[in-house]
């Protein structure tokens, strides 16, 4: 809990809620990822988008998924549940998916996960193993969720991204290249905005409802909800009057902010290739060092993320 002024603040939040619930301008332009080409269905998470994908792929024959060694738990399961074999790609230090040494022993059973991780747009290097891999009938899934405020993979067959990574929006993600039927609503995005005006009435001290156990429970249908559901209309209103030339430039200004921090440390960014940052990557030697590092300049981050059980055998 920090302090502004006499207003209790609790880092590591979600979206606040009295900022986004007075989003009234119209769209200033179209959503970032979307191409006029391309059709793209909303649904309330990425995990139902990579479960779709996944189900969807495997009954067409596809059984390999060559996945980089840097991930979250999650986005495996969905793969594991429909019995897919994992075939581990290295990521580089600056974030860039390494092309295996061998060639693909069975690209036309294979789907190639590749991510721009952090806002790192892929290498030409793996960029041109992408495309030789689908020359011979591999499939490729680009998964954006950390560049939703730029420009996507064009080549990809499929694209997927968690909108709630990066925007101010109760629930949502994005899918194109499978086309889904009409869906239900879901309650994820009703639950967590609920919860954020539960919070904001706590910040500015006119209630004390428990609005840590509704985050819990919408966390808890994100983990549960692995059907396809659509996206909140919630989030469909804020979609499409978020001002993302902002964003984009707020990021751009943080990211530069943080950096001059750095100069001459111990410590480096890893990350300052990405034309727009979805986060601030430090590499270091010890994470109690770095904690204490960064608070002494004022900087204060709520969650270390633990790194991946599963990661170590790709390693």
């Amino acid at each position: 809990m920090n302090t502004r002024g006499k207003t209790p603040w609790e880092l590591g939040s979600h979206f606040d809620w009295p900022g986004v619930d007075h989003i009234s301008s119209p769209k200033a332009e179209s959503q970032p990822w979307l191409r006029s080409s391309e059709d793209v269905t909303y649904l309330e998470s990425g995990r139902q988008a990579l479960g779709w994908l996944s189900r969807r792929l495997r009954s067409q024959g596809h059984s390999i998924l060559a996945m980089p060694s840097h991930y979250c738990d999650s986005m495996l399961d969905p793969f594991f549940e429909e019995g897919w074999s994992i075939l581990p790609i290295s990521v580089d230090a600056g974030w860039h998916c390494v092309p295996p040494a061998c060639p693909l022993q069975d690209p036309e059973h294979t789907l190639i996960f590749s991510m721009a991780f952090f806002g790192v747009p892929e290498s030409q290097e793996w960029l041109e193993f992408l495309e030789g891999a689908a020359a011979r009938g591999a499939a490729v899934l680009s998964d954006e969720s950390h560049r939703v405020l730029s420009p996507g993979l064009q080549s990809a067959h499929y694209r997927v991204g968690s909108l709630r990574k990066m925007l101010p929006v109760p629930d949502g993600a994005f899918l194109v290249g499978e086309s889904l039927p009409d869906l239900p609503y879901g309650v994820q995005g009703e639950i967590r905005s609920e919860a954020m005006r539960w919070k904001a009435q706590y910040l500015r001290g006119q209630d004390r409802k428990d609005y840590h156990s509704l985050f819990h429970a919408a966390e808890e249908r994100t983990v549960r909800d692995v059907s396809p559901m659509a996206m909140s209309p919630q989030s469909s209103h804020l979609l499409e009057r978020i001002p993302y030339p902002d964003l984009r430039k707020a990021r751009m200004s943080n990211m530069e902010a943080l950096s001059e921090g750095f100069v001459d440390s111990v410590y480096s960014i890893t990350n300052l290739s990405a034309p727009v940052p979805s986060h601030c990557v430090i590499a270091g030697e010890s994470t109690m060092e770095l904690r204490r590092y960064l608070i002494s300049r004022r900087i204060y981050c709520a969650v270390h993320w633990p790194r991946p059980v599963r990661c170590q055998d790709g390693d």
